[in-house]
């Protein structure tokens, strides 16, 4: 027997299989909990430590606690590049990337 590993963001995957591949295969979902503000925050810290860079310690929380609307460490690094990259850490800026991120 061969394991097969499909990684996905759609939920309802499994339900738009034809019914033989959904029978055939056997599908088990495993849900991977999303990332909370301390775990964010934590990955945030490696990043920055690892890109030898600083961040004011508010705008990381603040960054981290947008980002875990989503759950996503992808948002949180996404979000931190712009800032960084734009040199702009304002509030406003990192909702409006949270909100591009969601519109994608």
């Amino acid at each position: 027997m061969k394991l097969i590993f499909i990684h996905t963001n759609k939920i309802n995957f499994i339900k738009t299989l034809p019914e033989d591949a959904r029978l055939t295969l056997l599908f088990k979902p495993v849900d991977f909990p999303l990332y909370n503000v301390p775990e964010l925050y934590e990955i945030l810290n490696e990043r920055i430590r690892l890109a030898e860079t600083e961040i004011p310690e508010d705008k990381k929380w603040l960054i981290s606690a947008v980002a875990a609307s989503e759950g996503s460490a992808r948002l949180l690094l996404d979000i931190t590049y712009d800032c960084i990259y734009n040199n702009n850490f304002d509030e406003n800026f990192i909702k409006n990337k949270a909100r591009e991120y969601s519109n994608e």
